[in-house]
């Protein structure tokens, strides 16, 4: 084995519950076993693939087609788009930040009354500095249960204050994205990107009809996913976030991502917990701040 993995499995195993392994394209996987929950994450951008409380079916979509590769962005479960969110004003700066390429490196790996937790930390590197050369730091806290969580803490160790925008990117699986109800976003404004970045206020529960990109702003509440074809209500709840991201790509869309396929769109939406637009933050020297969703599904 490996030395890198036979140390991970030595010393990040949660007594017996985290299983390390690298696939065939040398992306290392955890494989999470846990009385409540089971649930699949990758060091190469932190980012969880998969989370099935026991008994249900699995709650995050991946993409059939995703790239899983060291590097590479990988197209469901969570992404972390971190220090930014969407496209960057600068040529040759990759969408959504850096975060979800780079390796992390975990520093906890425990087992947590039925559950697992652990916590990584980003890796800063040459390529890194290069798109972020103030000291900002990025670390991720899990727990993996029937109830999941995630914290996204920044830190600005820097002598300079730093902007920050960012989302949990969370790709939700569904029956059908137009068989799906989210209540919590009523009445609140948002930014249309379809429509070329027109602004509204959302009337009644937000119901899908094809592509949709929209920016809900002033949303620090709850919300509800209710899927009518699968029967089920998800609940999501954040903190340290003022905006909610809902997308899917649609027909057309979809079609045209070699990662996604034409016929994608249709088991997965988006809703994601983020500071952007009117909500990006900024961390004066040696400020934190923590962007937070926990979610699990209604008895």
């Amino acid at each position: 084995m490996d030395p890198w993995l036979q140390r991970l499995q030595r010393d990040f195993s949660a007594g017996g519950r985290i299983r390390w392994r690298a696939n065939e394209h040398g992306l290392i996987l955890a494989e999470i076993d846990a009385p409540e929950a089971s649930a699949r994450l990758s060091l190469s951008g932190g980012q969880l693939l998969h989370w099935a409380p026991r008994g249900e079916s699995p709650v995050l979509w991946c993409s059939p087609r995703a790239r899983l590769r060291p590097g590479q962005a990988i197209r469901g479960g969570i992404p972390l788009c971190w220090p930014w969110f969407g496209p960057h004003p600068r040529p040759n700066h990759p969408a959504h930040g850096f975060a979800r390429t780079r390796s992390w490196q975990p520093l906890v790996a425990r087992a947590d009354g039925g559950g697992v937790s652990l916590i990584l930390v980003l890796v800063r590197d040459a390529a890194s500095f290069h798109f972020m050369p103030r000291r900002v730091d990025a670390r991720l806290t899990l727990h993996i249960g029937r109830r999941l969580q995630l914290t996204l803490e920044s830190h600005n160790a820097d002598h300079r204050p730093v902007r920050l925008s960012q989302a949990l990117h969370a790709y939700f699986t569904v029956s059908h994205p137009e068989r799906v109800r989210i209540h919590g976003l009523e009445d609140r404004p948002y930014v249309d990107k379809v429509a070329g970045g027109c602004r509204g206020v959302q009337q009644g529960p937000v119901h899908i009809r094809g592509e949709t990109d929209r920016v809900f702003l002033q949303t620090p509440g709850p919300v509800i996913l209710e899927d009518l074809g699968l029967g089920r209500r998800l609940h999501l709840h954040k903190a340290g976030s003022g905006s909610t991201v809902v997308w899917n790509p649609g027909a057309a869309k979809s079609a045209a991502m070699d990662d996604m396929g034409p016929e994608a769109w249709k088991g997965m939406l988006c809703v994601e917990a983020a500071n952007a637009l009117d909500d990006t933050r900024t961390l004066l020297p040696g400020e934190r701040h923590r962007l937070e969703m926990a979610c699990w599904l209604e008895d």
